[in-house]
């Protein structure tokens, strides 16, 4: 088993139990992140990348050219004034850079479009509740199959790249959240498998140094095995067509509807169309 990311709020003294260990650095706003630039280069950890959650809209955030230097993830609170985004596009098409949306509105699918179509790499996200699934498929269909050129939208791209139609896929490496390569840091520096965990209070350690092989591989089991219960539970994941690329990520809304299950089934039907005529595309920037 290759040694965890350990994806950690920025705090130095966090950081400092982590010397010689791979971490992506999460700032909250910008000034966060002009900090953890200043100090990042003078502490023993390997950055794979700076996460920036701000309030602001991209267009307004200041962005600099010492940023290029870095491995970004920006998640702004929607575009912002397309002519405030003009003036700071050519920094922003130098940075090695993936900007976040959550798929919650119009604006923000629009938004997702319009970055791709000016060369950025974006991400959507699934963190409401209130995900546009309607919009994801016209969003999907349009980053695997858009006859105009633009950059990668993921997790669409991701997901097409690795999708095997005999094996179920995991795809949160998108998120920095997959358990088998990242673990969670809260601000105690208790570590946890994944997000979900974190934010429940359930930890496998209480510190970095505490993680073992042991633990760590005991506790991937434990969430591996842990989706037997939707076929135990007899849950309409279980019998849902797109199970192999969702595994049950919104099972907490299916009650209420079943559009979840309509855009996965409906997103592989676009990837198969995506790896018969156009191929796979090869990544331009920071990996997962």
């Amino acid at each position: 088993m290759n040694d965890p990311i350990f994806v950690v709020p920025w705090r130095r003294d966090l950081l400092n139990q982590l010397s010689g260990k791979a971490v992506v650095v999460v700032a909250n706003g910008l000034d966060e992140m002009q900090t953890a630039i200043q100090v990042l280069d003078g502490m023993n950890v390997v950055l794979r990348c700076l996460v920036v959650r701000s309030k602001a809209s991209l267009a307004s955030i200041s962005l600099k050219p010492e940023f290029a230097n870095y491995p970004l993830a920006i998640y702004p609170s929607r575009l912002g004034r397309f002519q405030d985004l003009i003036r700071v596009l050519p920094i922003l098409r130098k940075m090695n850079v993936r900007v976040y949306f959550c798929a919650e509105d119009k604006k923000n699918c629009e938004a997702i479009r319009i970055l791709a179509s000016l060369g950025i790499e974006t991400v959507t996200t699934f963190e409401s509740a209130t995900v546009q699934w309607d919009l994801l498929k016209d969003l999907a269909t349009y980053a695997l199959l858009g006859i105009v050129p633009h950059a990668a939208i993921e997790p669409f791209h991701y997901i097409a790249s690795r999708f095997n139609p005999k094996e179920p896929l995991e795809w949160d490496s998108v998120y920095f959240d997959d358990p088998s390569t990242y673990l969670n840091v809260d601000e105690q520096g208790r570590v946890a498998l994944t997000r979900t965990d974190l934010i429940e209070g359930r930890f496998l350690a209480l510190s970095p140094a505490e993680v073992t092989i042991e633990s760590r591989s005991q506790a991937l089991k434990e969430h591996y095995d842990s989706r037997s219960k939707f076929f135990l539970d007899r849950s309409p994941c279980a019998y849902c067509q797109g199970w192999r690329v969702c595994l049950g990520r919104f099972h907490a809304h299916k009650k209420k509807e079943q559009s979840c299950s309509e855009f996965f089934v409906e997103l592989m039907d676009v990837i198969d169309c995506y790896n018969k005529g156009r191929g796979k595309q090869k990544d331009s920037v920071w990996q997962f």
